[in-house]
């Protein structure tokens, strides 16, 4: 250690001339050299100001030590600047029965008027933030309030920090590659970032209720009413690796953004939050990738409702435990494959009839329906593929029923995909066209209730019936055509 370091009098820290320019030439001070006084109670803003201004604009790290460094105003880290707490990684002080925070050191204890604003190549890496005026355990999250971490520059960092009793943990708007890495979060909202044209980075980053789960009451206490990972609007090349999402309305939400990759990430929820989404999919998404991530016990796994034209990827999830659909779909496009879909009362809802459904190569356990449409809906663009397979779960062998093709809702003309040979046909509006016909393509027909299919022959969706009469289907009928390559002929039937 350089002697001015050595023989400086801490007890008067800004005493010593030769000490400050020993710290300023190794870009190290400490916050206490400049008058913290680390209690939680006096605001030592104006110490953490000072060491910042101190270093200038070439850069440096202000060190703080064990104390409990109170905030009330807002404190602005400068370009290049690093403020570095005690710890490799700020985690709990105990366990979930027992987590003192309000005793723990290396803490900052922010007003929720304020907030901490990060610079252009600056950073805040291994303190505890909390808000000023938290017990420990909290009763609920009614009391979150204000943002404890703002976004003021490209490059700017957050590490190896927990964030407790916020609004939001951290929020970016118009900066470019923020890096969000080893956070734990406890806020109402975690991490919300918008106008980001340069690939954010937000790695191993857990929200949680680390401020709630001690206390009593119902599990609505550990209930967030707002989103875990919140990207939205002209966000460009995010990537989110190893995060995880519990007891958020939203855990991942994506809107209106593009080229988003995202591995390892994990939403869960208590069943009783019924309003809840693992993966929420809105606007326009105009490419997303994820692996070997899941969904478990939300109110819906995972949502789509994005444009009519986008098609949204839901590749290699484990879906679990949903109070009402795996996945709903309520406007756009979805490829569903290689997933496994479990204990949940529906695997897939749709509710427009735009929406283009691929399903296939997927593994389903203890569903009781596989497909709901609703009644504007329509099963026209729906593909069921031929890798689909149900397990029975008490033997792990396959189950002796098969996934069936959603139901056709019957119109005239009845329209059927153009992929796939059998399918049931829902309600009692009779039809004389079947639409979808082409030289020597076969179709079953199976009728789940009473309607009428008229005969009639010279057009490519007309149907000539045997004896050319009129069909009148009851639950349980089948009727199988071919088509000719002018129109469909009935080659069987089942009353």
């Amino acid at each position: 250690m350089d002697s001015g370091l050595k023989n400086a009098d801490l007890s008067n820290p800004m005493s010593s001339k030769s000490f400050q320019n020993a710290s300023k030439l190794n870009g190290i001070v400490s916050v206490l050299q400049f008058g913290a006084v680390g209690d939680g109670v006096t605001d030592d803003t104006a110490s953490f100001l000072a060491a910042i201004y101190f270093l200038g604009a070439s850069g440096g790290s202000v060190m703080i030590g064990d104390g409990r460094y109170l905030l009330d105003t807002s404190l602005t880290i400068k370009k290049s600047i690093s403020i570095v707490g005690p710890h490799q990684f700020t985690g709990t002080p105990g366990n979930n029965s027992s987590a003192p925070y309000d005793t723990m050191g290396g803490a900052l204890i922010l007003n929720s008027s304020a907030t901490i604003t990060i610079e252009s190549g600056a950073s805040l890496t291994g303190v505890l933030i909390h808000r000023k005026g938290m017990t420990f355990p909290a009763a609920d999250s009614a009391a979150y309030a204000g943002t404890a971490v703002t976004i003021g520059g490209d490059d700017a960092s957050v590490s190896r920090c927990m964030i407790l009793g916020f609004n939001k943990a951290v929020y970016s708007s118009n900066f470019q590659r923020p890096k969000l890495y080893d956070l734990q979060i406890d806020s109402q909202n975690g991490i919300e970032i918008t106008l980001c044209y340069d690939i954010p980075r937000i790695e191993n980053v857990h929200c949680w209720p680390f401020a709630t789960i001690a206390a009593t009451g119902t599990s609505a206490r550990n209930h967030r009413s707002g989103n875990a990972f919140y990207l939205h609007d002209s966000v460009d090349g995010a990537m989110l690796s190893n995060c995880f999402s519990y007891g958020y309305l939203n855990g991942f939400y994506l809107k209106n953004i593009a080229i988003t990759n995202a591995s390892n990430c994990v939403s869960d929820n208590t069943t009783a939050y019924n309003s809840s989404v693992g993966w929420r999919f809105e606007g326009n998404i105009n490419g997303f990738n994820c692996s070997s991530s899941a969904v478990y016990s939300c109110g819906n796994g995972i949502v789509i409702d994005v444009v009519s034209s986008q098609f949204i990827p839901i590749h290699n999830f484990f879906l679990a435990g949903h109070t009402f659909n795996a996945i709903a779909i309520t406007l756009g496009n979805a490829d569903i494959a290689y997933n496994y879909i479990t204990t949940t009362p529906t695997a897939v809802s749709v509710a427009s009839s735009l929406s283009v459904v691929k399903f296939d190569f997927n593994t389903l356990a203890t569903i009781s329906t596989n497909f709901v449409y609703s009644s504007a809906a329509s099963t026209t663009n729906t593909r069921i593929g031929a890798g689909n397979f149900v397990i029975d779960t008490q033997t792990g062998t396959l189950a002796s029923g098969t996934i069936l093709s959603p139901g056709v809702i019957a119109a005239d003309p009845l329209q059927i995909p153009n992929f796939g040979e059998v399918f049931n046909v829902v309600g009692a509006t009779g039809f004389g066209g079947l639409a979808g016909g082409w030289a020597g393509r076969k179709v079953s027909l199976l009728f789940t209730g009473s309607l009428t299919v008229f005969n009639s022959t010279g057009a490519a969706s007309n149907m000539r019936l045997s004896g050319g009469a009129n069909f009148s289907a009851v639950a349980g009928s089948t009727l199988t055509l071919q088509h000719n390559g002018t129109q469909w002929y009935e080659i069987g039937r089942s009353a």
